[in-house]
């Protein structure tokens, strides 16, 4: 959500049936979800062409998002600012 467009992007989210652990977040090109695989989905979305890295990371993309950590339940609930 973006209250308008000089205000930060903020990312919410609350997903189940993660491994426990970190696990890499992002955005590709396309938004098709017909295959599970991601391969209608495009590379991820990169559109200054610099490397991955974290959401703090100086050299990081702007479809890259970092980890979420799934808990001992399986569950992750994020919330970040862009």
């Amino acid at each position: 959500k973006q209250d308008n467009k000089d205000s930060p992007v903020k990312i919410s989210g609350h997903i189940n049936k993660l491994a426990p652990g970190k696990h890499g977040i992002h955005i590709h090109v396309y938004g098709n979800l017909l295959k599970s695989d991601c391969m209608n989905c495009g590379g991820h979305w990169n559109p200054t062409g610099v490397d991955h890295g974290s959401r703090t990371s100086e050299n990081s993309h702007a479809g890259d998002f970092g980890n979420i950590t799934a808990n001992e339940e399986n569950e992750s609930k994020f919330y970040f600012l862009f």
